[in-house]
């Protein structure tokens, strides 16, 4: 039984041939460095995944502690979102902001 399984994929030529000619270069085949890259990519990945996962844990064990502390289950910090926007206001009238610019990208600059 064959433990590989031939993968194709399309590429940009100029990419190819880069990578073809640095493959020659170091004395390599094209199929050892793209095994090496998704080996290292999969190392990669999984540890920022585990991490990632490992805060979210902690995200949601903190929340838990401060719901559990508090009688209505939410935060004590998180204000509504009325008075978010209040607030937003009235903080955009003390420090005389502009309004939000947005653009479509057609302008000139």
């Amino acid at each position: 039984m064959d433990t590989t399984y031939l993968t194709n994929f399309k590429a940009p030529i100029d990419t190819r041939n880069r990578f073809d000619a640095i493959c020659q270069a170091s004395g390599r085949t094209r199929t050892s460095v793209l095994v090496e890259l998704m080996s290292d990519y999969i190392l990669n990945q999984s540890q920022r995944l585990a991490t990632r996962s490992h805060r979210f844990q902690l995200v949601d064990q903190m929340l838990g502690d401060n719901r559990a502390s508090n009688d209505d289950g939410l935060l004590p910090s998180s204000p509504s979102p009325l008075s978010q926007n209040r607030n937003q206001k009235l903080s955009n009238q003390y420090f005389e902001l502009p309004d939000a610019f947005v653009s479509d990208g057609q302008e000139e600059w």
